[in-house]
């Protein structure tokens, strides 16, 4: 058995999406030789939480929480304090954190990095560590990795989970091109790299020639079949479509499917048929959306709240007879179109049709198509999608019936993906 040292921001109590891919590594990884110890922050730095997920993974793993440190994370929950003298504080304090946020060298995890180097080395001794595995989103992860190795001399593998194109030199800003900088270093001393998506690794190249000769490994996201029947399915008295995520106050565009939908609900009205959004997300996309939803004259049709605990999710998935994803596409999110949004592995799970909604291409929706599991459609296309709902919900997608069973999806299963991902670690430790 080797020992792996897991490096992350994201790890229960946390609840967002991100989380899972750390977790499920560090739940199965052991069946494939590679004992894991865990890196990580402790709650009061995380957002939102969920104290019932990993309960199992927690109580059976050795994990280290170092404090963020971090005044540009802790603001951003200034909506979260009661009104009056503490909401105003508050809001002073995330005022500060903007102007102040173009002098951090990567991002707002910068100093966790620095605070955790210490105790990540103090981990690779206790536990004679192997091999260090670091996952983004943050380069701040990725960026802590290097440090313990420049202080141990432990190799460490950088897991990419999304890649940033570079822009031109008009549009770089001089903090893009120091991240740039950082992320070249990262993959210099790097033993190797793990990615997400197909499309990442060539934007990788582009940014940095040599990466074409590293060793490097897609691993896409997985789920675990175990989630396909633990959780009952939810009743809904009518046919429901469901989104789970964050929308990023607009970035990932809804606004083809609104006008979609309400073509729908309007032809359906006229036959007495009922049909229901439903959007469990974060508190800023509530009023974007509900601003969306007034315009459309959707309310009664639609329901916006704030984000389930992943069982209520997970059984709410299973019971809705969509399960919709929505890609960025402009250029501040272009990375997701290149990117697979983790929740598409929970849609897997839970056996329900998908509609992919986001810009021709992307990846997710080439994934959907290429599996039968649904149907993407461009999010600038009412009509198409207005189609698409109407042929998802009778069980048909371009190729006739769907396939909504796991034997489709298991390559994307855990116990083929972390074979792939323990084969990976044991050829960079050869």
């Amino acid at each position: 058995m080797k020992n792996l040292l897991v490096v992350t921001g994201y790890f229960p109590p946390s609840s967002e999406v991100g989380t899972q891919r750390a977790l499920r590594l560090v739940r199965g990884i052991r069946e494939f030789g590679w004992e894991p110890y865990v890196l990580t922050m402790p709650a009061k730095c995380m957002r939102p939480l969920d104290f019932n997920i990993g309960k199992d993974v927690i109580s059976s793993t050795d994990i280290e929480r170092v404090p963020c440190w971090s005044i540009w994370q802790h603001s951003s929950w200034w909506r979260r304090t009661k009104p009056g003298i503490s909401r105003t504080v508050a809001m002073a304090f995330r005022a500060f954190a903007k102007i102040s946020e173009p002098l951090i060298p990567l991002d707002e995890f910068y100093p966790w990095a620095i605070a955790a180097t210490r105790r990540g080395v103090s981990m690779v001794k206790r536990y004679h560590i192997d091999l260090i595995w670091s996952t983004s989103p943050k380069p701040s992860y990725l960026y802590l990795a290097k440090r313990i190795f420049k202080k141990t001399g432990i190799p460490y593998v950088a897991d990419f989970r999304d890649v940033q194109k570079l822009g031109t030199d008009q549009d770089i800003s001089r903090r893009e091109r120091r991240a740039v900088e950082i992320e070249r270093q990262i993959l210099r001393d790097a033993a190797g790299l793990t990615y997400a998506a197909p499309a990442q690794i060539n934007v990788l190249c582009e940014k940095h020639a040599f990466v074409r000769d590293m060793r490097s490994k897609l691993i896409y996201n997985w789920f675990e079949a175990s989630e396909a029947t633990v959780f009952p399915p939810r009743q809904f008295h009518c046919a429901t479509i469901l989104h789970g995520g964050n929308l990023y106050g607009g970035h990932r565009r809804l606004d083809g499917f609104l006008d979609g939908l309400s073509k729908l609900v309007k032809r359906a009205a006229a036959t007495n048929a009922r049909l229901q959004f439903l959007q469990f997300g974060h508190e800023p996309d509530m009023r974007f959306l509900t601003r969306g939803l007034n315009v459309r004259g959707l309310t009664e049709a639609a329901t916006v709240s704030d984000s389930l605990p992943r069982n209520e999710f997970m059984s709410a998935c299973r019971g809705a007879d969509i399960l919709l994803v929505v890609v960025g596409r402009d250029k501040g999110s272009e990375q997701h179109a290149n990117a697979v949004p983790g929740k598409l592995y929970d849609y897997f799970a839970a056996c329900r049709p998908i509609l992919v909604i986001g810009p021709p291409g992307c990846e997710a929706g080439k994934m959907v198509t290429r599996l039968n599991r649904g149907l993407a459609v461009s999010d600038n296309a009412p009509e198409s999608i207005a189609e698409a709902i109407e042929q998802l919900l009778k069980g048909v997608g371009n190729k006739g019936k769907l396939d909504l069973s796991l034997e489709a999806v298991k390559e994307f299963e855990a116990s083929v993906t972390l074979k792939k991902m323990a084969g990976f670690f044991s050829q960079v430790l050869s």
